[in-house]
């Protein structure tokens, strides 16, 4: 069987990080791994780092990950540090297997637990990224840039930079703003468009089950093209099946593209 890895923070919940990841990873039949960076307590209005992974754990993790049941892809979720991004690099640079880098800045729950700046954590990791996959807001931080219009052409001038600063492909999504992402790929660039337009509601770790599912169909052998889409379909199912608890809108990890 083939196995994909999650390099994130566990959230007790499984409604984002870790181990969401996981249960995409395996509702896409594949074994999943996780590397520790950070253990939190998240609920609605609350967000508490408990403990940081030193990197040193992180390097003695993904080792074991590697030497038990090597991952074909990995993906990162909330990296703490650019300690533990330069960690992650320095095995990774080894293992020649896809990377879809997740910048996850303020959680979905607006608490930032990082220690250092995104542009410091993303560029740490720069050097492995096979994709990386920020929202608007995201996008401007990396750049490090005041938030524009969220226009259709001013978003495909953002990708474009991102793709040029950090050598790797670039999935700009606009969930929030209209529901359509854009993918830049070597001198490719491509519109995905929703189904139904922008999501009602927002779904808490849409972001981590977008880039989980991307990552699992890498590790299956797809190209980005294709691993995009039919993540877009699998998150596409879990709006459809999301429940209101708590003040928050959650859906299940186990979810197919044909649970809609």
């Amino acid at each position: 069987m083939t196995a994909a890895l999650s390099i994130a923070a566990v959230d007790p919940s499984a409604a984002a990080g870790l181990l969401l990841d996981v249960q995409v990873f395996a509702s896409s039949g594949l074994h999943g791994q996780g590397v520790v960076t950070a253990l939190t307590a998240q609920a609605p209005g609350r967000a508490r780092c408990l403990a940081v992974t030193r990197p040193t754990d992180i390097v003695a993790q993904l080792e074991a990950a590697l030497d038990t049941w090597a991952p074909s892809a990995a993906k990162t979720g909330l990296i703490i540090s650019v300690e533990q991004a330069g960690a992650i690099t320095r095995v990774w640079q080894h293992a020649n297997r896809p990377l879809v880098v997740d910048p996850v800045d303020v959680l979905s729950s607006g608490f930032d637990l990082a220690t250092d700046p995104l542009p410091a954590r993303v560029e740490a990791l720069a050097p492995v990224m096979t994709l990386l996959t920020p929202n608007l807001d995201e996008a401007h931080r990396l750049l490090e840039l005041e938030s524009t219009a969220a226009d259709r052409a001013t978003r495909e001038a953002l990708a474009w930079a991102l793709a040029e600063r950090y050598h790797c492909a670039i999935l700009l999504k606009g969930g929030h703003v209209d529901g359509a992402d854009v993918l830049v790929h070597g001198s490719t660039l491509r519109w995905f468009e929703p189904a139904s337009g922008p999501a009602p509601f927002s779904l808490r770790g849409s972001g981590c089950r977008l880039s989980a599912a991307i990552t699992a169909q890498l590790a299956r052998g797809a190209d980005i093209q294709t691993a995009v889409m039919t993540a877009r379909q699998l998150v596409a199912a879990a709006l459809d099946q999301a429940q209101q608890r708590g003040g928050q809108w959650l859906a299940p990890g186990n979810l197919s593209p044909g649970d809609r």
